[in-house]
C-alpha cells in the first residue's frame, strides 16, 4: 500500500468497498481502483528528530451503505543511510463494509469485517530547508488479513498480524517529548458510476496528524555495578537507571580489562539494558545510551573493582608437651625437643616435613591445602580460565620433648634425685625441660609471625593466581605449588634456631648457664654426666 502526503500517487490498498468502483465483475467481486484523489500535503520544519504520524482515511457511498474506515499510526526515524529519508513501523486498524453479488441491495448482501495489523514505512523530506518543506509517504502492509478472490494471487500476508488498541484521532497516545506539527483534513466528494447499480455519492475524508518526538534534554547514562565483588564472582552492569526513564532507544556496553587483569583476558562489546557474567579481576566498564527518536547520546564510565578475598592462613598450635621418640646416650648429642606439624605428632616416624600442611609423601597441597576450578560461562571474558576457588592452608604445630625428660624415664628419676633440695632455677633437670619447651614454643612463635607477613602469607599468594584455557588446571596447580614452595623457604629463614636463642634466654633467664644430666652409658653399665655449656642454646 503507498500513502503519499503529496499531491503524487493516491492509496493502493486492496479494497472490497462496492462504492469505491464503476461497476461489479460478472461474480459480484468488487473491482479494485485507488480512490479518485490523494490527501492533502503535510509540512513541518525539518528535523533530525523523529515523527509521529496518524493518517486516517474514510471512504463512503451514501447510495449502496458501503464504507471503509482505517487508521494508520506510525513512528517514523531518520534513515541512517540516506539523506532527507525516514523510516519506520506502526500498525493499522479499521472496518470494511461491503455489498457483493452483482451490487444487489438486500440484507443478506451486506459484509462488515474488521482489520488491524502492521505496516512498514519510509519518508522522504521534500524541499528540505526551505521554510515548508513536505514528507512523502510509502506505505506497506506486512499482513492483510482479508482474501478475497480478486486478489488471492496477491496476498500481502507475511506476517502474524500484531494487535493494536484501538484509538480515534483525537486520543491517539503520544510519545514523550512530542509536540502537535500540524494536522490537516480533507474532504472529497464525487459521484461516480452515473445511472450505474453503484451509483451514488462517493465521499472520501483523509485526516493527518504529525508529531515531533524531540529528544530528552536530560540524558544520562546511569552504571549500576555489584559492589563488593570479590574474585570469581558474578559481576552484573545495569543501565536501566539511565535517565529519563522510557526515553532510553538502545544501550551499548563496552568491557575492558583492568589493570590488575592477567595477560589475555580481552574486552568485549554487548547490546543490552544489563548484563551478567564472572570476573577474576577489575573491569572497565563504558555504557552509552541513545535517545528515543534521535541521534543523541550519552556515554558512563565507571570502573568495576574486583577485590582480592581476604585469605589468611589457618593458624593453631599445641604446646603441651607430647612425647619425642629420643634416647639419651652418651655418643651422641642428644635430641631434647622438636616443633612438629601436628597432624605428624603422634606418627611413629616424627619428621618435621613441611611447615604448611600437606598430606605425608605428596608432591602437591591441591586437594588438602587448596582448590582450583574453571569458569565455564560461554560468551564471557573468563569462559575456560582456572583459578583458585578456595583454600584450607594451616600451619598447626606441636611442641615435643624427648621421653627422658619425662617423668617416668630412668633419666629423670635419676636427675630428679640429684636436684633433691635444689630450688627449680637450680636444678638443671627443670631448666633443661623449660629450656628445650620454650625453644620449640619460639619456633611457633616466629612460624605464625612470618605467616602474617606479605612475603610468608601462603593463602594470599595463591589468591590471585589464575590461568588461561591454554594452561588449564594443571597450569594453574604447578603455579601454586611453586608459590608455596617458596612461602616455606621464607619460613624456614624465620625459624632459624639463631633467632630462637634470644627468646628462649628471655623466656627462661636461668637457662643461660652450664650445667649437666645424668644419661646412661653407652654400654648401659652406669650413668655419666653430660655437660651443657649453654642449656638454652640446646635444641633440636
Amino acid at each position: 500500500m503507498k500513502l503519499r502526503l503529496l499531491g503524487m500517487c493516491g492509496i493502493y490498498l486492496a479494497q472490497s468497498v462496492c462504492a469505491l468502483t464503476p461497476a461489479c465483475a460478472a461474480d459480484g467481486t468488487p473491482v479494485i481502483v485507488p480512490p479518485a484523489s490523494p490527501p492533502a500535503a503535510v509540512s513541518f520544519p525539518p528535523s533530525d528528530g523523529a515523527f509521529d504520524v496518524v493518517y486516517r482515511q474514510v471512504d463512503t457511498s451514501a447510495k449502496r451503505g458501503t464504507s471503509k474506515t482505517i487508521e494508520y499510526r506510525l513512528t517514523l526515524r531518520p534513515d541512517p543511510a540516506r539523506r532527507n529519508f525516514y523510516i519506520g513501523t506502526g500498525v493499522y486498524e479499521g472496518r470494511l463494509t461491503f455489498r457483493r453479488l452483482n451490487c444487489l441491495q438486500g440484507p443478506d448482501n451486506a459484509h462488515t469485517i474488521d482489520v488491524k495489523g502492521k505496516i512498514e514505512a519510509t519518508g522522504y523530506l521534500r524541499s528540505a530547508g526551505i521554510p515548508n518543506p513536505q514528507l512523502s509517504l510509502t506505505l506497506k502492509t506486512l499482513d492483510w488479513p482479508i482474501k478475497f478472490p480478486a486478489m488471492e494471487g496477491a496476498e500481502l500476508a507475511q506476517t502474524p498480524v500484531e494487535k493494536a488498541a484501538s484509538a480515534g484521532l483525537g486520543s491517539v497516545t503520544v510519545l514523550p517529548g512530542v509536540e502537535l506539527l500540524q494536522e490537516v483534513t480533507q474532504e472529497d466528494r464525487e459521484t461516480r458510476s452515473p445511472g450505474g447499480d453503484c451509483d451514488g455519492e462517493f465521499l472520501s475524508q483523509a485526516r493527518i496528524a504529525v508529531r515531533k518526538n524531540q529528544p530528552p534534554k536530560d540524558l544520562k547514562a546511569v552504571i549500576t555495578a555489584s559492589a563488593g565483588a570479590k574474585r570469581g564472582d558474578t559481576l552484573t552492569l545495569d543501565g536501566s537507571g539511565s535517565l529519563p526513564a522510557g526515553k532510553i532507544e538502545s544501550y551499548h556496553w563496552k568491557i575492558s580489562p583492568g589493570s590488575d587483569c592477567p595477560s589475555g583476558v580481552q574486552a568485549f562489546e554487548r547490546d543490552t539494558k544489563s548484563l551478567s557474567f564472572r570476573s577474576l579481576c577489575s573491569m572497565q566498564a563504558e555504557l552509552t545510551v541513545k535517545a528515543a527518536g534521535s541521534n543523541q547520546t550519552d556515554t558512563a564510565m565507571q570502573q568495576v573493582t574486583v577485590a582480592a578475598r581476604a585469605w589468611n592462613v589457618t593458624l593453631s598450635r599445641n604446646d603441651t608437651p607430647g612425647q619425642l621418640n629420643s634416647h639419651f646416650r652418651m655418643d651422641r648429642f642428644p635430641r631434647l625437643g622438636l616443633n612438629l606439624c601436628s597432624h605428624e605428632a603422634l606418627a611413629t616416624a616424627q619428621e618435621s616435613g613441611h611447615f604448611i600442611h600437606k598430606e605425608k609423601g605428596s608432591a602437591t597441597w591441591n586437594g588438602v591445602g587448596y582448590q582450583v576450578d574453571t569458569i565455564h560461562e560461554p560468551g564471557g571474558p573468563f569462559d575456560g580460565w582456572s583459578y583458585v576457588k578456595s583454600q584450607n592452608l594451616q600451619i598447626d604445630r606441636s611442641v615435643l620433648i624427648s621421653g627422658e625428660l619425662m617423668e617416668g624415664s630412668e633419666v629423670y628419676r635419676l636427675n630428679r634425685i640429684a636436684c633433691q633440695g635444689a630450688k627449680p632455677d637450680k636444678c638443671m633437670l627443670d631448666l633443661v625441660i623449660a629450656a628445650t619447651v620454650a625453644h620449640e614454643e619460639a619456633h611457633t612463635d616466629l612460624l605464625h609471625e612470618a605467616a602474617k607477613t606479605d612475603d610468608g602469607n601462603g593463602a594470599k599468594r595463591i589468591e590471585k593466581l589464575t590461568a588461561p584455557p591454554s594452561e588449564g588446571k594443571a597450569g594453574l596447580i604447578k603455579k601454586a605449588d611453586s608459590e608455596l614452595s617458596q612461602v616455606e623457604t621464607v619460613l624456614l629463614q624465620a625459624t632459624d634456631d639463631k633467632l630462637v636463642v634470644p627468646r628462649v634466654k628471655a623466656k627462661v633467664p636461668a637457662a643461660d648457664r652450664s650445667g649437666y644430666l645424668l644419661v646412661p652409658d653407652v654400654d648401659g653399665g652406669g650413668y655419666s654426666a653430660y655437660p651443657f655449656a649453654n642449656i638454652a642454646e640446646n635444641g633440636e
